[in-house]
């Protein structure tokens, strides 16, 4: 039996799937290797692309909707709020669901091969290179470990206590921000260096180093901020506010670079 991530993942015996075996001997925190395969991870994961797809249709819906009010006034009006929010008009130019499935299938796959590489990162991590302490460090639940430390340091001043949750979080979101930066990176060389005949090799080189500087600009500073986000959240609530800071923080860095 084994507790994966928010939602309960209970997975068979490792004798009798001995691919499970992967996951025994878990440290501290550390959860299942294969825990987001199960029901509740993946259903975690999809609620999260689902948000994420709706939300960027709908900036680029309103970003229509603006453009056509500007070309045409009369025309905005022949628009019904059903053919924006309803699936069932989902081939519609402005509807947020057109395309939806596409992006779902994408977007899972992609949270679930970063997810997979950060898992794997963390066993070669505490494996080859680390010591037992810092193995517990780099697969720490920062929410939790933030909501630990409140007690611990409850005594001291909320600076020394956001210090010690920005020290954790940095080094636990290590693995996520590399393994997102791996994935990324696979992606655009894929995309760069496919056959095809509208680029050369020098224009996909160049656009290849650009996109490369950008991840790796993008990864370091959300890793960063990730770390600054949870404790400024954690002086506030701990456990709650940990969680938020550490999500919200990073989308400043997409937004500036």
């Amino acid at each position: 039996m084994a507790l994966a991530g928010a939602g309960v993942c209970v997975f068979p015996d490792k004798n009798l799937f001995p691919v499970m075996a992967l996951s025994a001997g878990l440290v501290g925190d550390q959860l299942p290797t294969f825990g987001h395969f199960y029901p509740a991870g993946i259903s975690i994961v999809a609620t999260k692309v689902t948000f994420i797809t709706l939300s960027a249709r709908l900036r680029v819906v309103q970003k229509r909707i603006e453009e056509i009010e500007e070309e045409d006034e009369e025309a905005i009006m022949q628009i019904e709020l059903a053919d924006v929010v309803a699936p069932s008009r989902h081939k519609h130019e402005l509807s947020i669901w057109r395309g939806f499935g596409k992006n779902l299938r994408v977007g899972v796959a992609r949270e679930l091969a970063i997810i997979s590489t950060q898992r794997a990162y963390e066993h070669i991590a505490m494996r080859f290179f680390l010591e037992d302490k810092m193995s517990r460090s780099i697969v720490k639940n920062c929410p939790r470990s933030a909501a630990r430390k409140s007690t611990r340091y409850k005594h001291s001043s909320v600076l020394v206590y956001a210090s010690k949750v920005l020290h954790t979080t940095l080094k636990s979101q290590c693995t996520f921000w590399f393994a997102l930066f791996s994935v990324n990176q696979a992606v655009d060389t894929w995309l760069t260096f496919r056959p095809s005949e509208q680029k050369d090799m020098m224009q996909r080189s160049e656009t290849y180093s650009r996109r490369l500087l950008l991840n790796a600009l993008r990864c370091m500073g959300g890793c960063v901020l990730a770390a600054c986000g949870a404790a400024i959240g954690s002086s506030i609530k701990p456990g709650i506010g940990t969680s938020i800071g550490m999500n919200m923080a990073p989308q400043f860095i997409f937004m500036l670079v």
